[in-house]
């Protein structure tokens, strides 16, 4: 994985609740998957298929999508690491960006999810940030527990097994 706090994350576009800046808790990483941009953005954009290769994600569902795929005004009904969530895409870029914004249903939004794609010579370039908010990114934060990272960390290595297969 590359990642370069260094620089500020230029190519994302963070909303002003969700800067990582003022985060509660924050995870950012990159990888460079050697398959065009176009196989990996369908594999980030399919959402449905990701509990066959990244199975901490479970019981997807997609709304406001005609083509059953994320979308500008798609929400996304999921369950990532056991809990329900409710994710409406506030960002859609073509083969660029899509970002979504998290919650449990019932609760404020607590999670900002985006991801980035830049196309390279022989490869993709995936970068991948999350910033929480609130008691949850709180708790996590303050019991030492790294698995925000760990997670971003499989999601994406899986997600370079499954473009680059």
């Amino acid at each position: 994985m590359i990642c370069d706090p260094q620089n500020g994350y230029p190519h994302i576009q963070w909303p002003a609740d969700f800067r990582p800046e003022n985060a509660d808790l924050f995870a950012y990483g990159e990888i460079d998957i050697h398959a065009p941009i176009e196989i990996v953005w369908h594999h980030i954009v399919t959402a449905t298929e990701w509990p066959k290769w990244y199975p901490h994600i479970q019981n997807v569902k997609i709304q406001n999508s005609a083509a059953g795929r994320l979308e500008e005004r798609a929400v996304i009904l999921w369950t990532a690491y056991g809990v329900p969530l409710e994710s409406p895409v506030i960002e859609f870029d073509l083969y660029s960006r899509i970002s979504w914004i998290s919650c449990r249903p019932g609760y404020t939004p607590e999670w900002y999810q985006t991801w980035g794609l830049v196309s390279l010579e022989d490869k993709c370039r995936v970068s991948m940030g999350k910033v929480g908010r609130g008691p949850n990114a709180v708790a996590r934060r303050d019991s030492g527990d790294n698995a925000l990272h760990t997670h971003h960390d499989l999601w994406l290595k899986a997600l370079k097994r499954r473009a680059e297969a």
